[in-house]
């Protein structure tokens, strides 16, 4: 995962501080405008079509709100 997306370069990968950390599940999941997802809190994520293995992951952003603090 970390060659998908940080820079590597003289053999090295450049990572942030907090690494993959900071990222929750909404980092894996596109925009769509025919999403396979819906979310009602911004934290959980459920199937609105059959998703096969490899397919991507996708919400309508329009209709998403993260969680308030």
């Amino acid at each position: 995962m970390i060659h998908d997306f940080y820079v590597h370069k003289g053999g090295y990968y450049y990572v942030s501080y907090n690494g993959l950390d900071l990222n929750d599940i909404s980092f894996f999941v596109n925009h769509s405008k025919k999403p396979n997802l819906i979310t009602n809190d911004g934290e959980t994520f459920i199937t609105i079509k059959e998703i096969v293995a490899g397919e991507e992951l996708t919400i309508d952003y329009e209709t998403y709100e993260e969680p308030s603090v």
